[in-house]
């Protein structure tokens, strides 16, 4: 989805515990981001007529409508998942667009009468429900509404709501580059499109609720894209945001958090499942110096944004919202398995980057996310993975606290800054 290069921040020491710290008022904010620059209005609510919010999105090309190629197997994904809706009594696909009544306690958090369904059908069945994710939603209106039962967090929501935004020069040079192959972060009006707008308005909430880390290249793909899902809704990617930043699933805060301890873990696992799932191979790259760094860094950083199609994209974030950040490596690992006999005709870095940019272009085999359960990693795997990483990382208190999880929701709280007005 992108081509730019890219560096990351380092942020100050972690504390102790989480700091809740007021505004400092000697920093001049800019204009209030909840009003939409470019066009002087207000962005499109819930409460809107449902008429009023496809015309929106219809014309950005943006969440429902996000114009995206149909796979060969969509028809039959989209027949399981109408038998699953048919027995909640929903017949056709209009009627999934249908509100909930406005006095639903759940109105803030499931605006449809879709988001309120799927929520049943998670309680009923939380292993069936993942697994229907998996096959892939035929649509983004499905899609979204069922990562939001994954990502959504009304904390953070009503956060947002509160919190200010200030001015960042890496926030505003980035954001003018991000995915402005998309129409809606390419169409300008006086300087800056509407998509950017909200983009920069999210990251730069970001930049504010998490002081030690501020804001840092790479999670300019990851909002711009859960923008995109989401129809520009720019609360809900922000919840969706600090969910993956901050929970034990995801934990992409220490992705991103001074020496990359997370990335690190990532990489380090990666390269010791492919020695032990395809040495062959391994020994191959390693004799014609492809370093697996050179191309996992940005899969895993950006959360394959940097290096794959729009729709492969999404198909890989159906498996990392419901399995979390570690089923990543498996992805990898399925899509070596899919290519390896052209990864073994490779012979020099430069015929790989030639290779490997053609997936910019064209999407991923569905076989590619079917396989890959063959290569999911066990969560006393991943302990011991860690444990042993640790020893050369003794400094490390992310890696120290790995021994436990994912049982991480202590060691988070007692090492973000959180910063609210």
């Amino acid at each position: 989805m992108g081509n730019q290069n890219f560096c990351y921040r380092d942020s100050g020491d972690i504390t102790d515990q989480i700091i809740v710290t007021n505004l400092n008022q000697s920093q001049t904010p800019t204009n209030n981001y909840h009003q939409d620059i470019s066009t002087g209005c207000e962005p499109i609510h819930p409460s809107f007529e449902r008429s009023v919010q496809d015309s929106y999105y219809k014309k950005q090309q943006i969440g429902p409508y996000l114009k995206v190629e149909v796979s060969n197997s969509l028809v039959t994904k989209q027949c399981i998942w109408k038998e699953v809706l048919s027995k909640k009594n929903i017949q056709q696909w209009k009627d999934i667009e249908k509100s909930l009544p406005s006095d639903s306690s759940d109105s803030i958090q499931y605006e449809s009468k879709l988001d309120s369904i799927l929520r049943q059908i998670q309680l009923e069945d939380k292993l069936f429900f993942k697994e229907l994710i998996q096959q892939g939603p035929p649509n983004n209106r499905l899609r979204w509404s069922s990562w939001k039962l994954f990502l959504m967090n009304e904390y953070y929501i009503k956060l947002y709501s509160i919190c200010d935004q200030y001015e960042d020069e890496a926030v505003m040079k980035d954001v003018k580059r991000t995915l402005t192959n998309i129409k809606y972060f390419n169409s300008m009006i006086e300087g800056i499109s509407e998509g950017q707008q909200k983009l920069q308005n999210v990251l730069l909430a970001i930049n504010f609720v998490l002081p030690d880390l501020g804001y840092c290249q790479g999670m300019n793909f990851i909002a711009g894209f859960l923008l995109l899902i989401s129809g520009g809704k720019e609360d809900q990617t922000f919840a969706c945001f600090q969910k993956l930043m901050l929970d034990q699933n995801f934990l992409l805060y220490f992705m991103f958090h001074q020496d990359l301890e997370l990335y690190q873990l990532l990489e380090y696992i990666f390269n010791q499942e492919l020695e032990d799932s395809f040495p062959h191979l391994s020994e191959h790259l390693k004799l014609v110096q492809i370093e697996n760094s050179f191309w996992v860094t940005k899969c895993f950083l950006t959360l394959f944004l940097y290096s794959f199609k729009l729709e492969s994209c999404l198909r890989i974030w159906d498996y990392i919202v419901t399995q979390g950040v570690f089923y990543s490596i498996s992805i990898i690992l399925s899509f070596i398995q899919y290519y390896q006999t052209e990864l073994l005709n490779l012979c020099s870095i430069d015929q790989f980057i030639f290779w490997f940019e053609q997936f910019q272009t064209i999407a991923l085999p569905s076989q590619i996310y079917s396989d890959s359960y063959k290569f999911s990693i066990l969560t006393k795997d991943i302990k011991e993975y860690a444990k042993i990483f640790y020893q050369n990382k003794k400094s490390s208190q992310f890696l120290r606290a790995m021994k436990k999880y994912p049982i991480l929701d202590d060691f988070i709280m007692e090492h973000v800054k959180i910063r609210i007005v």
